[in-house]
């Protein structure tokens, strides 16, 4: 029998697992957060971890639940390893999507498996659809429990937030309420929380003047930003929503971040949909606020200004160039550009909105002044594009 030890996986810079060796003939299974899923017959998998210290976590986590009708059986635990029971079937996510439906008999397991959870001593009552397999007769399968008994979570945000994604947590709910009354009051107001903090309620339009504006926010979701293409939306200290009024725009601001992937100069970008982009979000001011409060241009600024000119050049960008409203200074006088809607579809070398916005708040000069000291030679090309 091959040597599943010989495999090793890898964290990936957004925190996902990579394969990095595996000179056996082990078929991936599935992949996540926390490790990678091989298969080694038709009773066992191994699921082979990046971080030993979450394989020890996992591990003690099925010792806890052993013999629960939920979960797979534990057999054999290795320093960065689980070897557990195979569960043959679809996830609930790929089986709910090829139903189009969600049948009362799954609903009544969903309820089951939840109440299971509780009984057991979970912290983490809730779970994705990825991490449920449905087998024969429609039993249910619990295989992600790393965070069982760690995370604590009663509302079931995962699991009403991927069931509102394909369109089954109305026909959900109303099921959960004619099977149990109870855990139906329960949901009920999570549901109604949900839904205040859904972005995807949000919808924009350009008004005469090309600019976007919001017209339906029956949400808690905090304007922070509104231009040409699209408003952005404050969803938590680490995300933000851009709705876009046009979905071509989506389209190309979505592929400009792909590009530029892993870059230390642009938002992460989290998730891609028909009219709006789910990035990063970056805390800070303006750069245009950030001097108009200043009155001033520090050579530290300036100095950070020419670096991200440079990046931008460096990643291919067709537009060297950017507005002061489109960069945020962060803590540390970080800059970060925000919007990339137009970086690989125009072409500009001179930075003429930059000239544009140090001019309006009386700072060109000494910008220019300063990049004379900093960088002769690029002072020279920019002292040449302002003459023109």
């Amino acid at each position: 029998m091959e040597d599943f030890g010989m495999i090793s996986v890898v964290k990936t810079e957004n925190n996902g697992v990579i394969v990095k060796n595996n000179p056996t003939n082990y078929k991936i299974i599935s992949r996540g957060w926390h490790g990678v899923v091989f298969k080694l017959d038709d009773q066992r998998c191994v699921k082979i971890y990046a971080d030993k210290r979450v394989a020890t976590r996992e591990a003690d986590a099925y010792k806890r639940i052993q013999g629960s009708s939920i979960c797979p059986k534990l057999y054999e635990v290795g320093y960065n390893y689980i070897v557990m029971e195979y569960i043959e079937g679809l996830n609930l996510s790929e089986y709910l999507k090829k139903e189009n439906c969600i049948s009362e008999s799954i609903t009544k397991k969903i309820l089951f498996l939840l109440r299971e959870m509780k009984k057991i001593g979970f912290k983490d009552i809730d779970f994705q659809l990825c991490n449920v397999i449905v087998m024969e007769n429609n039993i249910l399968k619990l295989i992600d429990i790393v965070n069982g008994f760690r995370v604590k979570r009663t509302k079931k945000r995962q699991l009403f937030e991927e069931l509102k994604e394909i369109g089954l947590l109305d026909l959900f709910i109303e099921q959960v309420k004619e099977i149990d009354y109870k855990a139906y009051l329960e949901m009920k107001n999570s549901v109604v929380k949900l839904s205040m903090e859904d972005f995807r309620m949000i919808t924009v339009m350009k008004n005469g003047d090309g600019q976007v504006i919001v017209t339906s926010n029956p949400t808690n979701c905090k304007l922070i930003a509104n231009g040409s293409q699209g408003a952005v939306f404050k969803l938590s200290d680490e995300r933000c929503v851009k709705i876009y009024a046009d979905k071509n725009e989506v389209i190309r601001e979505a592929d400009a971040y792909k590009r530029i992937e892993g870059s230390p100069v642009c938002p992460r970008l989290y998730e891609v949909g028909h009219n709006y982009i789910v990035m990063e979000y970056i805390n800070g001011l303006t750069l245009r606020s950030y001097l108009k409060r200043k009155n001033y241009i520090s050579e530290s600024v300036t100095m950070q200004m020419l670096l991200l000119l440079r990046e931008m050049k460096k990643l291919g960008f067709t537009v060297v160039d950017f507005g002061l409203n489109n960069v945020i200074i962060t803590k540390g006088t970080i800059l970060r550009l925000i919007d990339l809607a137009n970086v690989f579809s125009i072409k500009r070398s001179n930075p003429e909105h930059l000239f544009r916005g140090l001019k309006q708040i009386g700072l060109l000069d000494l910008f220019i002044e300063q990049v004379k000291k900093i960088d002769y030679k690029t002072y020279l090309e920019m002292k040449s594009g302002l003459n023109e």
